[in-house]
């Protein structure tokens, strides 16, 4: 599953004639290479925006983020699939031991802390009873036990914990992000075009 947010490519209509004014080979390289910076553009600023906004680091969120361009529009295409505890810098605490009412000793301070490029992420105790396991397939993520009574009990199976939703944010705030996306994917466009032209009939005078 996956939110597309999709953008009108209005430039690339407009700048027809100038690309006219080259072969059609020219021409396809020009559109090609305008289009391909444009969606870069478009995923770069997209993934910066969303690590900021939702204090994730951003090489999780570009995994997740793809562009597509067809006809006149380019569609911005962010997987829905939820990342992994394990993938947003977790940091687990083994904590201390300290003797207990009943006389054992009891371990605090334990669990995991998940942190982004602004610090911290949620409360500091979201995670208190988590850890890190690996699997006998090599696998390592974060975990904690199955609830029985409100309890963890250690019997129980684990089961892996992750973060948010990628697609979210960008699905919350469509409005917001087609204006930004739209006016980054439209300068980019107009600008390498007119550079690919202009360097194109450069070649072709002194051809």
């Amino acid at each position: 599953m996956s939110v597309e947010l999709k953008l009108d490519a209005r430039e690339i209509i407009r700048l027809r004639k100038q690309l006219e004014s080259l072969p059609e080979k020219m021409q396809r390289q020009v559109l090609s290479r305008a289009i391909g910076r444009a969606k870069q553009a478009v995923v770069t600023e997209y993934v910066k925006r969303a690590s900021d906004r939702m204090n994730i680091f951003q090489k999780p969120i570009r995994e997740r983020t793809t562009a597509r361009f067809s006809g006149s529009t380019l569609t911005l295409r962010v997987s829905s699939k939820q990342i992994p505890l394990a993938e947003l810098r977790a940091r687990v605490n083994r904590g201390r031991l300290r003797k207990g009412e009943d006389g054992k000793k009891i371990r605090v301070g334990a669990g995991v802390r998940v942190f982004g490029p602004r610090g911290e992420r949620g409360a500091g105790d979201a995670y208190r009873q988590a850890f890190r396991a690996t699997m006998a397939s090599g696998y390592s993520g974060i975990f904690e036990r199955a609830m029985q009574d409100g309890h963890r009990v250690p019997r129980l199976p684990i089961q892996e914990l992750y973060g948010p939703n990628p697609a979210g944010e960008i699905e919350r705030n469509q409005s917001v992000y087609r204006k930004v996306l739209t006016d980054i994917m439209n300068e980019k466009i107009l600008k390498e075009i007119q550079t690919g032209v202009a360097g194109m009939l450069k070649k072709l005078d002194q051809g």
